[in-house]
């Protein structure tokens, strides 16, 4: 196996060796926690492969029906929906918000998003602890996943695929919509004004 020092790798990946490693003893399993979609399974593909390139079993946990582009990369994939999401909801879901735009489209995403964030705390605990992962990789916007990782004890990686949504302080918050953040933590609170 290569080193695992600073001075090999760039940054970003620096911090996924770390998480593959635990005390002297390299991870065998890891999992991954990402939205259905291809904007986001894309990224997670190829970096699932090179885990899997570094001796690492990979387990994809999703919501929804198994995509074809995982599982032709050679990827498991868990279903995670449960009854709090079940696959014919979120394929539904998914399909609606593909006739939206603008302000409906938001909003139907946090709607998504929300019973995700359900799914994923309720049912993936469950599933994640069943497959025997030894840690996570999180996309940015399955947050809750992370969440799960500390209730099951395991080391996760957040990876951001596109705009940093938890930006480090002292950034300032940013929204077009009307975002209020309380500077110094983490909770916010959106509210929508004006036509749907």
């Amino acid at each position: 196996m290569d080193s695992f020092g600073p001075e090999n790798v760039s940054p970003g990946l620096f911090t996924l060796k770390l998480l593959c490693l635990r005390g002297n003893q390299t991870l065998s399993h890891v999992g991954v926690v990402c939205p259905n979609m291809s904007g986001h399974l894309n990224p997670m593909i190829a970096l699932a492969d090179s885990i899997r390139n570094r001796g690492h079993r990979v387990t994809f946990f999703l919501l929804g029906d198994q995509p074809s582009s995982v599982t032709k990369a050679g990827f498991e994939v868990v279903a995670i929906g449960g009854k709090v999401f079940p696959v014919d909801d979120y394929r539904q879901a998914s399909e609606t918000l593909g006739t939206l735009h603008g302000r409906a489209a938001l909003k139907h995403t946090f709607g998504i998003g929300i019973r995700s964030a359900g799914a994923i705390l309720q049912e993936g605990p469950g599933y994640i602890r069943k497959s025997g992962v030894e840690a996570l990789v999180v996309d940015q916007t399955s947050t809750p996943a992370g969440t799960v990782a500390d209730e099951l004890g395991l080391p996760f990686a957040t990876v951001c695929n596109a705009l940093l949504l938890h930006p480090p302080q002292p950034y300032p918050p940013f929204s077009p919509i009307g975002t209020q953040t309380r500077l110094g933590g983490h909770a916010s609170a959106i509210r929508f004004s004006g036509p749907d």
